[in-house]
């Protein structure tokens, strides 16, 4: 994939409120232009940001079971989560769920791979 040590930078949706969703999955099936390999879905950086025109929602970042009361980061619009593996691809998407308690969020995402 043609990402190396260059940010992907795109959107994705969630599209129902309080419900999870695996960024990685929603990476695969969403994203513009399309990431080909899920190999790429371990990260060396990643910032997830919630959209400007998010208004009033939250978006809540954690595991599989986040909810509006189990979750890592809660983020505003438009709050940016910032996470940095220094010099290896530590961070595996898979392992990151969004939930948002709004309908139909948009949700930016950027992220380096080696």
């Amino acid at each position: 994939m043609a990402v190396s040590r260059t940010p992907w930078l795109g959107s994705i949706v969630l599209p129902a409120q309080n419900t999870a969703y695996q960024l990685s999955a929603r990476l695969a099936l969403h994203a513009t232009p399309p990431l080909v390999s899920l190999n790429v879905l371990i990260a060396q950086a990643i910032a997830i940001q919630l959209d400007i025109s998010a208004g009033a929602a939250n978006l809540y970042i954690g595991p599989q079971e986040v909810s509006t009361t189990n979750y890592g980061v809660a983020l505003v619009a438009p709050q940016v989560w910032p996470i940095y593996s220094m010099d290896s691809n530590l961070i595996n998407l898979d392992h990151i769920w969004l939930m948002s308690d709004t309908a139909s969020t948009q949700v930016n995402i950027s992220f380096i791979t080696r």
